[in-house]
């Protein structure tokens, strides 16, 4: 059961409910009440995120229900957010009050169900989501915002490369664990330097660099009309799609999936020119 509210903090987010309203419907709606729901997963980067359930009525119809979504966001998760939705990009349809002040401030957007990978709609998701990748990579390719970190040259810090060592030496310390995999520790080092590397030819050839979610998980892809669309672009950079690539596809696989036509679509939107670091 939700929570009425009636506090005057909340409803005075009636205002921002309704531009919302207006971005999702098309039409003006004016908020007749809301309650609080229990929350629900839709994305969090450690920020506090609200679930409502808001009642309005434009002029000629009776009364919609929609859930909606508040997010104390940062200030580089708010503007990533504008320049991806004036670019039409995959992004949901959302309010944002504040696009100046450093501390973090509350955006607003529809709610919006997982998208699912394995049902009748796996296909459609994968191909929407995709898509909407492809397009974000293109479309900011070799633009980087001057505001945008760049994973390069602290790779490591950017992309939370140091976890895995951290976890495998904590490994090591049982040592029924270290008696029998203690000794792939140099192939795991030779390893990650060469990925190193080639994190390094990739930005020193340019051509795949663009804006990344590198927090770009499952539950982060959201179904919201016939439509995949892209949340939580808390930890962002600037860095080679590659990096976002390899979330959905390996060797085995041979780029299959929706990694491989995030690529092709890629080619379909001018977004690479050649393919020659990769394959060093």
């Amino acid at each position: 059961m939700g929570i009425t509210i009636l506090s005057e903090n909340v409803t005075s987010h009636f205002s921002a409910f309704e531009r919302l309203l207006y971005q999702m419907h098309g039409t003006y709606h004016r908020v007749v009440s809301a309650e609080q729901q229990p929350d629900a997963p839709q994305g969090a980067s450690g920020s506090q995120i609200n679930f409502y359930r808001v009642v309005s009525q434009d002029a000629h119809a009776p009364l919609r229900y929609d859930d909606l979504v508040t997010k104390n966001a940062s200030l580089r998760e708010r503007r990533i957010y504008d320049l991806l939705r004036m670019q039409g990009s995959a992004v949901p349809p959302i309010y944002i009050p504040d696009l100046v002040s450093e501390d973090r401030a509350l955006i607003y957007m529809p709610y919006m169900e997982e998208c699912s990978w394995r049902d009748d709609n796996a296909s459609a998701a994968r191909l929407s989501a995709a898509d909407g990748l492809a397009k974000i990579h293109a479309t900011n390719r070799m633009q980087p915002p001057s505001w945008l970190p760049h994973t390069a040259p602290h790779f490591e810090d950017r992309l939370w490369l140091r976890a895995w060592r951290e976890q495998w030496e904590r490994n090591l310390a049982d040592p029924e664990f270290a008696a029998e995999f203690a000794p792939l520790t140099k192939r795991l080092e030779a390893a990650m330097d060469q990925f190193m590397r080639t994190l390094q030819a990739l930005t020193e050839e340019q051509t795949t660099l663009t804006l990344l979610c590198v927090d770009l998980i499952p539950g982060h892809i959201r179904w919201w009309r016939d439509k995949a669309y892209f949340i939580d672009w808390e930890q962002s950079s600037y860095g080679s799609l590659y990096l976002i690539c390899r979330t959905y596809f390996t060797v085995e696989t041979q780029f299959s999936s929706i990694g491989m036509h995030s690529l092709r679509m890629a080619t379909k939107f001018q977004c690479l020119n050649s393919w020659n670091v990769i394959a060093k």
